[in-house]
């Protein structure tokens, strides 16, 4: 029996159950991801996956990858109003870390169709970059999707 099994069982005598944590995913073999156009074209697909329209609400979706550069998979992080969504870091870099990810790209929709970025945008990615560099988990870019455009900071030099 190991050690963290006897210091429940010694210790926590009235639980009954504990939860456990899983990651699982499938792995298919998949091109390494290069540009921006690229990268667009997966974002695309991970929301059309996720069923999130562009057109209708704001979704922020994260896409992880490996040291190669390609795809691990995808997570919503969020999904929000016409204006707006949450993006939380630690759950962002959370599921990173448990998909043993090298690097990230940061991907959300304007329903707006203005695909410039927001003031609060550009913040939030200083944020990613800046906690990416302590976990070591790279952010490649951070694309804003219309239903027929993209905007990429990495191609704007905002990273």
């Amino acid at each position: 029996m190991s050690q963290l099994s006897l210091f429940i069982k010694t210790t926590m005598n009235e639980i009954t159950h504990l939860n456990e944590v899983k990651v699982s995913y499938t792995c298919t073999a998949t091109e390494a991801v290069r540009t921006s156009a690229e990268a667009q074209e997966l974002c695309r697909k991970a929301y059309d996956m996720a069923n999130a329209n562009l057109s209708l609400k704001e979704t922020f979706i994260i896409l992880y990858f490996n040291r190669a550069n390609k795809l691990i998979g995808f997570y919503v992080l969020s999904s929000g109003g016409l204006c707006g969504t949450i993006a939380d870091l630690r759950i962002a870099f959370s599921i990173g870390l448990k998909c043993l990810a090298t690097s990230m790209i940061l991907v959300h929709n304007h329903p707006s169709t203005n695909k410039q970025p927001s003031q609060s945008d550009l913040q939030l990615t200083k944020k990613f970059v800046k906690t990416g560099e302590l976990l070591e988990i790279k952010v490649l870019d951070h694309i804003i999707l219309t239903p027929d455009e993209y905007y990429s900071m990495s191609d704007k030099g905002q990273l």
